[in-house]
This record gives C-alpha cells, structure tokens and sequence, in this order.
C-alpha cells in the first residue's frame, strides 16, 4: 500500500470511528442532549478533516429548485444535507433555480443561480444549464425527485459523464396523483421516478418508508442495473405515540403538521374530518403548524 493509500484509510478510518462514537452516544443520551452532541460531532469531524488538511474531502454538486427551507420538506432536507456536508469538511456547490444575492450561507456552500433569471418561469424550469458556471470537477451530483432530478441528470450527463449521479425520493410515487384523482399523473411521476433511479449510481429514501419506495423502483425497473439504495433519517425522534389519557371531559386537541398553502399536504381534509366530529357533539380542535406568517389570514 502507497503512502497516499495507507493515509487515506487512517482518515476513513478515524472517520468511522468518530461516527459510531456519535450514533452510540445519540442511542444512550435523552432527546434533549441530541444537538450538543451533534455539535461536538461536528467539531469532531472539522478537527479530523483540518489535520489532513482537506486531503479527503469531497466536492458536491447538489440541484433543488430553492434554497429557502421555508418552501418546503425538500427545499429543507436540501439544505440540511447541504449544511451537514460542509460541516463535515466538504465543499458544497447548489444549483438553484432562482437570483442568487449577495448572501452567503458559509464558506462550504456556493449558491449558482441561473445565468439569466427570468422571473417569468418557474424555479423548476431555469435549473436547465444554460452556461453558469458550475464547477470544473465534483466528486458527486444530487438530485431531488422529480423536481431537480432531471436537471441534475442533464447536467451529469452533458458536463460530468463520468461522476456519480445520486438520486432522492421525497414521497412515495404515486401518493399524490392518488390523492388527485389523477391516474394519468401517476404513470407520469412514475415514470421520471424510474428514469432516474434507472441512471443513478445511488438512489436514497427520506426514512424508511422511502427507503422501501426507492428499493421498489430499483427492483421492478427493467435492465440488470441495480444502484445503490439508502436512507437518510431525518433529525427527528423515531417514537411510539403517547397519547394523554382522557376522561370525557377535555377538548380533544389534534396537530396537524403539513403545510396548509399546498392542497394535498392534508390540512382541508384535516379541518373538514374535524367539523364532522364537532357536528356529530365531540369537543375536537384542531391547531394547524405549517403556515407562514403572510398566509396566516
């Protein structure tokens, strides 16, 4: 083994080590300790990848059609992601599909904007290269779903043919067609769901559920190619549901958690199940926590 081989596995290897002493210590520790520990992880890992002097760090090329988290769950899994690579010692290159300002989110994170924004198309629509200046070499591209997925496959295609292409699947792939009564549209969104995850070298679930989603696809796709199947767990506690006793007497509370500005996240469905129980005598509330301020009203 080489010089450069035999330090890069010390590096891997410290690396592992850092991360089974973080998911051990997160299996042992209440909730409430989970984010000082994952600061110290993050200290952990800047530390080792400064003693190496960023020999083994990455560069990746992520594609989402925003940045701002507040538009969504793949708008925020897409900036987590971004954040917690660059944390870890990595450079992280996002391609939005919006005017990128002055603002900078780190000194990991490059915003690309489109070359000429036209603020009468869609975000989705100006993620197509159009000369922006990307970077020269990236180690890995993201996609996110059918939304950004294309494009980033596009752009791997046509700038970085040889670079690994990883694909995300934010929600089972016909759910929202079925909500819709839309049969035609879950043939459409199956069909892009397939097309990427029949030219990804990965494909990657949102939790569990997804994970099984994305391992159907992978399955059932015609060929003999078989990528890669993960899971990225979101930050949040896998738990048993406790619910408060009741005697009878109390409101019933329901939370909902979905955005209330997008139709099939749930909440009318939520208002109206909760209007029927109230008609039928049951004292039910229900607080809705996914709206922004401007839409309160």
């Amino acid at each position: 083994m080489s010089g450069d081989e035999t330090t890069r596995a010390a590096y891997l290897q410290e690396r592992e080590r850092l991360l089974r002493t973080y998911r051990q210590r997160l299996d042992e520790a209440p909730v409430a300790d989970h984010e000082a520990i994952w600061q110290e992880y993050v200290e952990g890992q800047a530390r080792l990848a400064q003693r190496y002097n960023g020999r083994f760090s990455m560069r990746f090329l992520l594609y989402c059609t925003e940045w701002d988290p507040h538009k969504g769950g793949i708008v925020a899994v897409n900036r987590n992601l971004a954040e917690g690579l660059a944390e870890a010692g990595h450079e992280v290159f996002v391609r939005v599909g919006h005017e990128v300002t002055s603002y900078s989110p780190g000194d990991r994170i490059h915003l690309i904007g489109p070359r000429q924004y036209d603020p009468g198309r869609g975000e989705q629509e100006q993620l197509d290269y159009d000369g922006e200046e990307l970077p020269s070499r990236v180690d890995a591209i993201i996609g996110h779903s059918r939304y950004s997925g294309p494009a980033a496959l596009r752009v791997r295609d046509q700038l970085y043919p040889d670079t690994p292409f990883v694909h995300t699947i934010h929600m089972v792939t016909g759910a929202l067609a079925r909500v819709a009564d839309r049969p035609d549209l879950e043939v459409e969104f199956e069909g892009i769901e397939r097309r990427m995850t029949a030219a990804a070298d990965m494909v990657l679930g949102i939790g569990p559920v997804l994970e099984n989603e994305a391992r159907r696809l992978v399955a059932t796709n015609p060929g003999d190619h078989l990528p890669r199947v993960a899971s990225i767990i979101p930050g949040v506690p896998f738990e048993e549901q406790r619910l408060l006793p009741w005697d009878g007497e109390r409101p019933r509370n329901v939370l909902f958690v979905g955005r209330a500005d997008a139709p099939q996240q749930g909440a009318h469905h939520a208002a109206l199940m909760v209007r029927r129980l109230r008609e039928e005598g049951l004292d039910v509330r229900l607080t809705v926590r996914g709206a922004a301020p401007q839409i309160l009203e």
